[in-house]
C-alpha cells in the first residue's frame, strides 16, 4: 500500500468519528498500511572529469584547482575522524594534489584510446586524431 491510500494516516482510525463514551479503549489501529520501510540511500560515483565541466571556473585554472582541492578535502575529511580533519587554508600539497587529478582527468577525456593501448602494451598511432 503507498502512503497516499493509508487512509488512517489521513483521517484518522474509523472510531474517532463516533461518540466518545463508545470508544473502545482497546481498539486497535491497522498500522499495517503504515508499516515502515527501510530505505537505503546510494551514491553512485562515476569514475569521469565531468566535474571539471560542470565547475564554473571562468577559465581560471587557479580557480578550478582551488574547487577541485575543496572537493577532495571533502571527500578525505568525511574518511576521517571529526577531530583531525583538515579545516584550515589550502596546503600547498593538497594543491598539488587537485593538479595532479585534474591533469589525469583532462588526459583520460582526450587520450583514453591512447592510454588503453600503453596499458595494453600497444603501439601507439604516429597521428592523433
Amino acid at each position: 500500500m503507498k502512503f497516499h491510500d493509508a487512509k488512517d494516516w489521513f483521517n484518522g482510525p474509523e472510531f474517532l468519528y463516533g461518540v466518545e463514551t463508545s470508544w473502545n479503549q482497546k481498539a486497535k489501529v491497522n498500522t499495517t498500511a503504515l508499516e515502515k520501510k527501510l530505505q537505503k540511500t546510494i551514491l553512485v560515483l562515476e569514475k569521469s572529469n565531468q566535474v571539471i565541466t560542470l565547475i564554473n571556473h571562468k577559465n581560471s585554472f587557479v580557480t578550478l584547482k582551488r574547487v577541485k582541492t575543496y572537493m577532495l578535502r571533502f571527500v578525505r575529511n568525511t574518511r576521517t575522524k571529526q577531530d583531525s580533519r583538515a579545516t584550515n587554508e589550502l596546503s600547498p600539497s593538497e594543491l598539488n594534489d587537485a593538479s595532479r587529478v585534474i591533469i589525469r582527468d583532462v588526459q583520460q577525456r582526450y587520450f583514453n584510446h591512447e592510454i588503453n593501448q600503453l596499458k595494453l602494451q600497444q603501439p601507439l598511432r604516429t597521428k592523433h586524431q
